[in-house]
């Protein structure tokens, strides 16, 4: 019996483990890090999943368009916010709203935006525009 549950607990402890990571949406440097990571991988679905809005995710994957939406961002789009993601790391935004808007300068001149925001929606960060 012993060796039974010995067993069982070490089948068990790589998901206990997983569970207890925190959220990489946490802070924004987290959110920031995980995006470089997932971009570079070229990880472009789980990037959508997880740094779209709540509200915009449900509304791309009600309308079929998740699958459109991932593969349009996938081309220069993932590229260009990558080196955006680069330059904004370690960097202080700008906090509004209550310090759930976050806004960075970017300094890159092929950015059609002059900044990138990231708002905070139940306690994570996701992109906002």
């Amino acid at each position: 019996m012993p060796k039974l549950l010995t067993t069982l607990i070490l089948l068990l402890l790589p998901a206990v483990a997983l569970a207890d990571e925190p959220d990489p949406r946490a802070s924004l440097d987290t959110a920031i890090a995980d995006g470089i990571k997932l971009l570079t991988a070229k990880d472009f679905e789980t990037f959508v999943n997880r740094y779209a809005a709540p509200d915009e995710l449900r509304e791309m994957k009600a309308a079929d368009e998740f699958e459109a939406v991932v593969q349009r961002f996938a081309g220069d789009k993932s590229e260009l916010l990558l080196i955006v993601l680069k330059e904004i790391k370690g960097k202080e935004p700008k906090l509004t709203r209550k310090n759930h808007l976050a806004t960075f300068p970017i300094e890159h001149k092929k950015s059609p935006r002059e900044t990138i925001e990231f708002e905070k929606i139940e306690g994570l960060w996701y992109l906002a525009n």
